[in-house]
């Protein structure tokens, strides 16, 4: 009974979904923030251990879906350096934790091949067998970069993980409309050493959210981007058409479009064999799909099957050169509108009716040059001048806006770098 009186207090106060779910962020908050003191502490005591270390600083980058990697450019320049060690550490997330142990297993080993394929150090974080999480500390790393703000487990958030080392993030995504409780209001945020996003107008607006945060936010750029920075003059031969559907079907988020439109993209596809055809679906949406019951498994697994044999069928992280060796993305993805804004070529991006966030200003430049498709009679008049005609009316605006972002022109890899390294040369003089 107290708490249904409760439920219906909470209601009464915050009567919209939207206010309970601020609410219920703020409570969040005032939760993770009794600890920001005690993990302060913790930093300085780390940066002081790492004065008196010699030899390299071992620095972790914490992965668990290799689709998501999206640190190679800073791994790189560890790796050349003589400072730094960096190696790849493969886990399991929470939310994989429904996984059967062989299912983990499988997956563990996927990210280890896909990253040995690299050529990249790597180390297990994950015991399958016990099904449990690998304490960081035994790793013995001064730096861990996170993947993404989800899904860590207890062992190897922050809060524990301040203990013996700096605690670093890069989003898997790049910063695009803006929602700073996914952005800002996780628990990893408010915890870590260094948040590296995406400009110094990113940064200005998500201050206020860090002004009581255990470390700093820079806007000193995306690893993602360096991709395309380090391969400005890169010219195509493939001219592929990708399509990336999102997986967010009835969720917060609702970007994405399939359920109106995923069927007749294939369909369209089939009709138009002279084009390279590229599938690259969210990772999340077979599973989403499944979930939801709007198609039955049967239905989803024909679905797949009939992309993979009319086109190139992307599930992982490798999908710059992709990117780089297309002629137009067609996606209501939301991370990869700016990352691919950065190869210059035109988006036919589709827009759901639900999705009710919107984008921030220097989000809203970027959008503001593609092709928007709220229907599917809008969706067909895009395909047919964008991709058929390649009437591209909106290069010339899209290039001049690319020019004024200055995204193609910052190595973000050597400004996190620098960064690391100068608040390590801080603490060695003090």
């Amino acid at each position: 009974m107290k708490y249904r009186i409760l439920s219906n207090l909470i209601s009464w106060i915050f009567p919209t979904k939207t206010d309970r779910v601020h609410f219920k962020t703020w409570c969040r908050m005032l939760d993770f923030r009794k600890n920001v003191p005690a993990i302060k502490r913790n930093y300085q005591n780390v940066i002081k251990n790492i004065k008196n270390k010699e030899g390299k600083i071992k620095v972790l980058f914490l992965v668990n879906e290799n689709s998501k990697w999206k640190t190679q450019s800073l791994y790189d320049l560890m790796s050349a350096s003589d400072k730094f060690e960096p190696v790849v550490a493969i886990t399991i997330a929470d939310f994989q934790r429904n996984f059967s142990k062989e299912e983990k297993a499988e997956t563990i080993d996927e990210n280890y091949e896909f990253f040995k394929l690299k050529g990249l150090n790597c180390v297990i974080a994950y015991d399958a067998k016990k099904d449990r999480a690998i304490d960081l500390k035994e790793f013995n790393p001064q730096i861990v970069f996170y993947q993404q703000p989800w899904g860590i487990n207890k062992l190897q958030r922050p809060k524990y993980v301040s203990k013996f080392a700096l605690t670093c993030y890069v989003p898997y995504f790049v910063q695009n409309y803006g929602d700073v409780e996914i952005d800002c209001c996780q628990e990893l945020h408010q915890s870590l050493f260094r948040y590296y996003i995406l400009n110094k107008d990113w940064e200005d607006m998500y201050a206020p959210e860090f002004a009581q945060a255990a470390g700093e936010i820079k806007g000193l750029g995306h690893t993602m981007l360096d991709e395309f920075y380090l391969k400005r003059d890169y010219q195509p031969s493939k001219n592929y058409v990708i399509y990336a559907p999102h997986h967010s079907i009835n969720n917060f988020e609702n970007y994405s479009t399939f359920l109106k439109n995923g069927k007749q993209i294939l369909e369209y596809a089939k009709s138009h064999p002279e084009i390279n055809w590229v599938f690259k679906p969210h990772p999340t949406l077979k599973y989403k799909l499944k979930q939801t019951g709007f198609m039955s498994e049967a239905d989803i697994e024909n679905y797949y099957k009939e992309w993979a044999e009319i086109s190139t069928y992307c599930n992982n992280g490798n999908y710059a050169e992709l990117f780089l060796e297309s002629k137009a993305l067609i996606t209501d993805c939301a991370s990869f509108l700016v990352e691919y804004f950065c190869t210059k070529k035109p988006v036919i991006h589709l827009i759901s009716s639900t999705c009710g966030i919107v984008p921030k200003a220097p989000f809203k430049k970027i959008i503001d040059t593609y092709y928007k498709a709220r229907n599917l009679d809008e969706m067909y008049e895009h395909f047919e001048n964008v991709l058929i005609k390649e009437d591209d009316i909106l290069k010339e605006k899209r290039l001049k806006v690319l020019k004024e972002s200055g995204l193609l022109d910052n190595y973000a890899a050597k400004n996190i770098l620098h960064d690391i390294e100068t608040f390590l040369e801080g603490s060695c003089n003090e």
